[in-house]
């Protein structure tokens, strides 16, 4: 009983040690198979993540074979790129299609991935489907697969952007030819006054480098007279919406001189910057002056002159009188610029000057009349005051470069003291010759110089002969 019992016991010890061995075992076995399920799951969800980015990426993605090219798997982006079908370049490889168009640059890839090097957006040449030539970026490695080598490569279509860069280059170059070749003032300047960029203009307009230029504010080179009037200016145009910008100012050149600037400049506020371009206006505002200084000196003449006088258009319209028109004739100048035209002068109409007026501004000739002006008399003039005069007209005409009369002076000269006197002269004499045909006496009178006799009345004196009457001149 007892070896029984011990026999049992034995069994029972070694069936106790099976049991754990067996729980052991099976809770070994259900790790390993939850391991392996997890493994599973993951591979199952990486081969899903790895297709979905394969199939949807943007970049056509291929897996070739690296001997010979032949292509294993293509995503859509490929065949949205080349225009090749996935029957088409499964069944061929990268070089039956002719994709590369430099095949030496196919080469050169396989090499340097078999050699360990890195392929990383290499920028080549690719041949589509319908033969047009597209800029790729290429990225690639080896991958194995039955421990042989494939080439997984990727490839991002940048045409469009080679072409948006090119135009942009082609545009810097104009940019760049028009800035340093024109002959304004071309300048960048930063939003917080100092010059960034400048053409070579500047050093042969103002003397300075443009280092030195750029060195300092640019309204250190601004005229001092100027320089608060310029910034001034520039802040209302810009708090009036205006982006383009234009006013002039005077700059110092570093010979102490000083040259006139006109400015167009564009504000850039997203860049902090402006972009402006200068003309020197220089000899154009020398000239001004002196335009000016001429315009003056005529001015003056004009009003200070003692003759009446004022200035018609090209149509005869008064545009312009001076202080004598002003007071001779009362005349104010609303009541008569921009009102009065000479072809239109009832007064010259009856007196017959119009054919010479018109002789001034058609064929350029200068009109000379005398004239009784009455200025009651006028038509289409409503004068506050009237006065008749006697006029000595002086019309001459003002042409231009083209020979065309662009206006007339016309002045008056007041002869209505002179016209008086011979009026007066005129009856004194008239009355002298009626007292002496109307004397019953003769009378004889000599020029003292020339000893010329004179008779009144002649009939006394008829009969004498020359020599008698040389005679009487002697004793007168």
């Amino acid at each position: 009983m007892n070896d029984l019992s011990r026999t049992n016991e034995i069994l029972l010890k070694e069936l106790q040690e099976l049991r754990k061995e067996h729980d052991a075992l099976k809770a070994l076995y259900e790790k390993d198979i939850t391991e392996r399920k997890q493994v599973e799951d993951a591979l199952r969800n990486s081969e899903e993540k790895y297709s979905k980015a394969f199939i949807t990426s943007p970049y056509a993605v291929t897996i070739t074979r690296a001997d010979d090219g032949k292509f294993i798997e293509i995503n859509d982006a490929f065949t949205s790129i080349t225009g090749y079908a996935s029957e088409e370049a499964i069944t061929d490889s990268s070089i039956g299609l002719r994709l590369w168009v430099n095949i030496e640059d196919r080469k050169s890839v396989v090499s340097d991935l078999l050699e360990g090097k890195e392929v990383k957006e290499k920028e080549f040449l690719f041949r589509k489907k319908n033969g047009e030539i597209i800029t790729g970026l290429c990225s690639a490695q080896i991958i194995h697969l039955n421990n042989k080598p494939f080439i997984l490569s990727s490839i991002n279509d940048i045409t469009n952007r080679k072409q948006v860069e090119e135009k942009l280059k082609v545009s810097e170059e104009k940019f760049r030819g028009f800035f340093e070749l024109t002959a304004d003032l071309v300048c960048i300047a930063s939003i917080d006054g100092y010059f960034q960029q400048l053409n070579e203009t500047w050093e042969k307009v103002l003397g300075f480098t443009r280092q030195e230029l750029m060195q300092k504010s640019y309204l250190d080179f601004v005229h001092p007279e100027d320089r608060d009037k310029t910034l001034r200016l520039i802040q209302e145009k810009l708090s009036q919406g205006e982006m383009a910008i234009s006013f002039e100012n005077r700059y110092l050149c570093k010979d102490g001189g000083v040259v006139w600037l006109e400015w167009t400049s564009q504000p850039i506020p997203e860049k902090r910057l402006t972009f402006a371009i200068a003309r020197n206006i220089t000899e154009r505002k020398n000239a001004e002056g002196i335009l000016q200084q001429t315009q003056l000196f005529l001015d003056s003449i004009i009003e200070l002159s003692p003759n009446s006088m004022w200035i018609s258009d090209e149509h005869g319209t008064l545009i312009r009188l001076n202080q004598a028109c002003r007071d001779n004739l009362h005349l104010k100048d609303d009541e008569v610029i921009g009102k009065y035209n000479l072809f239109k002068d009832n007064l010259l109409v009856e007196q017959g000057f119009i054919p010479m007026v018109k002789d001034v501004f058609t064929k350029g000739l200068t009109a000379r009349f005398t004239i009784q002006y009455d200025t009651a008399a006028m038509n289409n003039l409503n004068l506050e005051r009237t006065k008749k005069v006697f006029f000595e007209v002086h019309i001459s005409p003002i042409v231009n470069a083209q020979g065309k009369v662009t206006n007339a002076i016309i002045q008056h000269i007041d002869i209505t003291e002179r016209k008086m006197v011979e009026q007066a002269l005129a009856e004194s004499e008239e009355k002298h010759r009626v007292l002496m045909n109307g004397s019953p006496y003769g009378v004889l009178a000599t020029d003292i110089e020339t000893r010329q006799c004179f008779c009144f009345p002649i009939q006394p004196y008829a009969n004498y002969s020359a020599i008698r009457m040389k005679s009487l001149s002697r004793l007168a």
